[in-house]
């Protein structure tokens, strides 16, 4: 394409061009979810080994962040975009192919990987069309991205009724979105690479690989405290042997970074002013991310609905979850961030304790959707609390945040397997459900004082 015809777009076009690509991402991931009861059952997969399966997506994401970075430090974000969103419909037609639970581990891997390019991608080309208007237009993209994940849901749901094989299924989305990709891309800014990943790769590599295994390590600690409280023993020499190869590998990686004299610190770790928002972050991403992978999973086993109910019931879901996000700024508007806060804590708690002590179709449906309610506002509003902390820049803030509050996203939804396999889904949720009282129980212990308890809720340009 000549710079002609890209200079020839107008700020309406280019927005609507990165509202495709915020669409295609979330429809892409939601497609997914919208399967994972099927292909459980047809893969024969426990609960247990289903958690498994599920923490290879996010693995996926965090090993390739370091790449995706450095790549978008050498090419446009609008080619990172097109490579990303062709690799992602690619890898889920192999997801609908996979027969194995080996393959599901490997091809999800890679599945978490194009994820992450897009969503670094996407979110570049949002900050480069958001630049063009002088109001904020980032929650109408995330809001997208939602509305997105509501319509994948709902295309699942059809292809479950009608008794669609999921590989098909997966082809037609996958052949869609290419086709979309490949049109509107044309309708994207073409941005400079972005100078602030430009960074070495090595030490961008070895600062992060020393991130990923401190969290296996720590992953891998609390699964064996699981099993020895579980069965009373523990394979101890696989264990140990396991954990202390993790160990080296943290060690090595710090030798090798140790050399760097411009280094940062590993973990941009939150202070005493942030720790609470960091949690909060934490408890809301932890339910959210667990709702998207069992809630389908939770009415076949729990609830005892048939396969087109329990889709439907996600569905029900992410309706809610979009419809919060649309109306949340005008809801803070009136009564304040922290009595919103406090509200989405008590919904995410009662939801579930009402899905858990009434596992009946309506009752568990009502649940769900005041979960969804609940966690749809809950971190652009701590985000736009924290960043007027007076000890770290708002950008730093905002990192520290969610730092913490992906471990969340990435550790707790394997463990509502682990714990399933034992004690049932049901015991699962009711520990879910705490994150609600906890939440509530942090923000009582936010300051009243915050000028921004009254602000509007700008989305951050992290989250999808």
């Amino acid at each position: 394409m000549n710079e002609e015809a890209i200079q020839a777009r107008t700020p309406q076009q280019y927005r609507i061009g990165a509202a495709i690509f915020f669409f295609i991402s979330g429809f892409g991931f939601s497609s997914w979810a919208s399967r994972i009861p099927t292909i459980q059952n047809r893969l024969h997969l426990n609960d247990g080994q289903l958690g498994t399966v599920l923490f290879a997506l996010p693995i996926g994401l965090m090993f390739t962040m370091p790449i995706s970075n450095w790549l978008l430090s050498k090419y446009s974000s609008r080619a990172i975009m097109l490579s990303g969103s062709l690799f992602l419909c690619a890898i889920l037609v192999f997801i609908g192919l996979a027969n194995s639970m080996l393959q599901l581990i490997v091809v999800l891997f890679f599945f978490g990987s194009a994820r992450n390019m897009m969503t670094l991608s996407i979110n570049t080309q949002g900050v480069g069309v958001q630049a063009l208007y002088s109001k904020s237009i980032m929650a109408t993209f995330h809001g997208i991205w939602s509305m997105a994940g509501f319509a994948g849901a709902a295309v699942g749901l059809v292809m479950v009724y009608f008794n669609v094989a999921v590989p098909y299924h997966f082809l037609i989305i996958s052949i869609i979105l290419a086709l979309f990709t490949l049109y509107f891309i044309n309708d994207t800014l073409h941005t400079m690479p972005d100078v602030q990943f430009k960074k070495p790769f090595l030490p961008l590599l070895l600062d992060f690989l020393m991130k990923v295994f401190i969290i296996l390590a720590i992953v891998f600690s609390i699964y064996g405290l699981y099993q020895l409280m579980v069965f009373y023993k523990i394979r101890l020499i696989y264990s140990v042997s396991v954990w202390l190869v993790l160990l080296a590998m943290v060690i090595l990686c710090f030798v090798f970074r140790s050399r760097d004299e411009t280094k940062k610190p590993i973990f941009n770790l939150p202070d005493k002013y942030l720790l609470k928002f960091s949690l909060i972050c934490f408890a809301c991403m932890a339910c959210e991310n667990t709702m998207y992978d069992w809630s389908a999973i939770y009415f076949q086993k729990a609830v005892h609905a048939d396969k087109t109910t329990s889709t439907a019931a996600f569905v029900i879901y992410l309706v809610a979850m979009t419809t919060g996000r649309f109306f949340g700024d005008r809801v803070v508007t009136r009564l304040g961030i922290k009595a919103v806060l406090k509200f989405s804590g008590l919904f995410i708690f009662c939801g579930l304790v009402m899905a858990v002590a009434l596992p009946y179709i309506y009752t568990a449906l009502l649940g769900f959707i005041l979960v969804g309610f609940g966690v749809s506002c809950i971190v652009p509003m701590v985000f736009s609390l924290a960043g007027k902390s007076k000890n770290m820049s708002s950008s730093s803030a905002l990192a520290s945040i969610s730092t913490v509050g992906y471990l969340g996203f990435v550790l707790v939804p394997p463990l509502v397997g682990f714990i399933s396999q034992n004690f049932g889904l049901r015991i699962s949720f009711s520990i879910i459900a705490l994150f609600g009282g906890i939440i509530v129980y942090l923000v009582s212990k936010l300051s009243d004082n915050n000028e921004e308890s009254n602000s509007p809720v700008v989305f951050p340009d992290f989250e999808e």
